[in-house]
C-alpha cells in the first residue's frame, strides 16, 4: 500500500498517514481529524501482514463515509483471518490475493460496491471484458485454482481459525519457556490466528533466526519489507526503536501446520542451548 502511495505523491498528489495506537490500530480521533473535503481515497489494511492485527473495518468505513472519500480496504490477509462480509464492511473497494489463503500464486480479486462515489478507471486499454476495468484474458488455470481455494476456505476456515490460533498459542508457549521475557507485540488486540510476533528482549533476532536455519523457518519482519536495513515502518508507527525492533521475529502457522512443527522449535531451542552450554564448557 505504501509504495502506490508513494507513486502518487511523485505525480503531485497529497499523501496522508494515519496515526496507529499502542494496539496496533488505527487511532480513529486521528483518522476523524484528517477526514475533510479534499480527501479522495483512504486505503487500510484489515489485517497487518508483519503483526497481524485486526483492524475494525466497520468502524473506520463510518467515520469515512460520512467524509464522502472513496474506501478501499487490503483484504489479502483478511480471509484466513477472520469471516469477510464486505457489505458489513460497507468499502466501496477491497482487493484479495490467492496465494494468502492457499490458493495459487500470481492471481487477486477486485471488489467493487456498486454504490461507490466513482469507480476507477481502467489501467490498461482493450476489450470490454472484465466490465471494463481490465483488458486481457484471464488466466482459467489460476482462477479455477482462487475459486476452490475459497470454497475450501468458506468451509473449513472456522476450523482452520481455531487450529492456528491453538498452534499460536503453544508455540507462545514454547518461546516463554526459553524467554521468559518474551513478550507477545499487539497481545491486547484481535490478531490473525496464524501470525505470531514477538520480541525477546536482550536478543538478536536476525542471529538467533539464522542459528535455528534450516530447521525453523520464521522472519524478522514481513515480505514487504524484506531486504530492508532497519526496523520496518510497522514498528516505527508502534514507536519501537532499533533496538527493540531487533529483538523482534514473526512465526506462521496456518492450515498444514502440525504438532511436531512446534516440538521442533521447541527441540532446536534446547539443541541451541546445549550446543551454547558445551562450547562454554569446552573454553573454561
Amino acid at each position: 500500500m505504501l509504495s502506490p502511495a508513494h507513486g502518487l505523491a511523485q505525480e503531485g498528489f497529497e499523501i496522508s498517514y494515519v496515526a496507529i495506537n499502542e494496539s496496533g490500530r488505527v487511532d480513529l480521533d486521528a483518522l476523524r481529524a484528517q477526514l475533510d473535503e479534499r480527501v479522495a481515497v483512504v486505503s487500510i489494511m484489515a489485517v497487518n501482514n508483519e503483526i497481524g492485527v485486526i483492524q475494525d473495518v466497520a468502524a473506520l468505513s463510518a467515520i469515512i463515509a460520512a467524509s464522502g472519500a472513496f474506501f478501499h480496504v487490503d483484504a489479502t490477509q483478511a480471509p484466513a483471518a477472520m469471516p469477510v462480509d464486505l457489505h458489513a464492511w460497507g468499502c466501496d473497494a477491497a482487493s484479495f490475493s490467492a496465494h494468502k489463503l492457499y490458493g495459487p500464486g500470481g492471481i487477486g480479486a477486485a471488489y467493487l460496491s456498486a454504490a461507490a462515489p466513482w469507480r476507477p478507471s481502467s489501467l490498461v486499454s482493450g476489450g470490454g471484458q472484465e466490465d471494463g476495468l481490465r483488458a486481457g484474458t484471464v488466466p482459467q488455470a489460476l482462477c479455477a485454482g482462487f475459486g476452490k481455494a475459497c470454497e475450501l476456505l468458506q468451509n473449513q476456515g472456522a476450523e482452520d481459525r481455531i487450529h492456528a490460533e491453538r498452534l499460536r498459542a503453544k508455540m507462545l508457549a514454547v518461546l516463554r519457556r526459553h524467554f521468559p521475557g518474551a513478550e507477545e507485540t499487539a497481545g491486547t488486540s484481535p490478531r490473525h490466528p496464524g501470525c505470531l510476533h514477538v520480541r525477546l528482549p536482550g536478543v538478536d533476532a536476525a542471529d538467533l533466526l539464522l542459528r535455528l536455519q534450516p530447521k525453523v523457518a520464521a522472519a524478522i519482519g514481513s515480505a514487504c519489507t524484506s531486504g530492508q536495513i532497519g526496523a520496518s515502518h510497522v514498528l516505527r508507527a508502534l514507536g519501537w526503536g532499533e533496538s527493540a525492533a531487533g529483538e523482534a521475529l514473526r512465526f506462521s502457522v496456518g492450515r498444514f501446520t502440525t504438532e511436531a512443527d512446534v516440538a521442533l522449535l521447541d527441540d532446536a531451542l534446547e539443541n541451541l542451548w546445549a550446543t551454547a552450554a558445551s562450547s562454554a564448557d569446552a573454553n573454561t
